[in-house]
C-alpha cells in the first residue's frame, strides 16, 4: 500500500515536473549563444579576409604601375617594390614571385602573389584562406 502511494506521488511530481517550462529560455540561450558568437566570429575572420585580399590585390597594381616608370626594373627592383607596397603587418602572410620574361618581342615582368590567411578562433584555428594573384605588365625601355 505504502509503495503504490509512493508510485502515485513519485508519478504526479514526475508530471509536474514535466510541465513546468521555468528556465527553458536560459537552457536555450546556454545551447544557442555559443553557436551565434561562433558564427559572429567567423564572419568577422572572412572579412578580414576579403580586406586584407582587396588590399593586396589593389598595392598589386600600384607597384605594378610604379614597375613600368623604373628606367631597365629588375626583377628585384620590382620585389623591392612589391614589398614597400604591402606594408609589414600582412608581409609574413604574402609569398611573391617576379620574373622577367621576353614575350612577342617586349619584356614582360610577371608577377604573383599567393595570401595565406589563418583564421583565429575557437574550432576555427585550422582553417587556412587561400587567394592568388597573378599580373604582367609590359616594361618599357627608353634606350630602344
Amino acid at each position: 500500500m505504502f509503495s503504490k502511494l509512493l508510485k502515485r506521488g513519485a508519478r504526479r511530481k514526475l508530471i509536474r515536473f514535466s510541465r513546468d517550462t521555468s528556465g527553458a529560455a536560459a537552457i536555450e540561450a546556454a545551447v544557442c549563444f555559443p553557436l551565434i558568437l561562433l558564427v559572429f566570429f567567423g564572419c568577422f575572420q572572412y572579412a578580414m579576409f576579403f580586406m586584407n585580399a582587396s588590399r593586396i590585390n589593389g598595392q598589386l597594381d600600384l607597384a605594378a604601375r610604379e614597375a613600368t616608370l623604373i628606367e631597365t626594373p629588375s626583377a628585384e627592383n620590382i620585389r623591392t617594390l612589391i614589398g614597400q607596397a604591402l606594408g609589414d603587418d600582412i608581409k609574413d602572410s604574402v609569398n611573391y614571385n617576379v620574373a622577367i620574361v621576353n614575350r612577342y618581342g617586349e619584356e614582360f615582368a610577371d608577377i604573383s602573389v599567393s595570401y595565406n590567411y589563418q583564421i583565429s578562433g575557437p574550432f576555427l584555428d585550422r582553417i587556412t584562406l587561400n587567394k592568388s594573384y597573378n599580373n604582367s605588365v609590359l616594361l618599357f625601355n627608353d634606350g630602344e
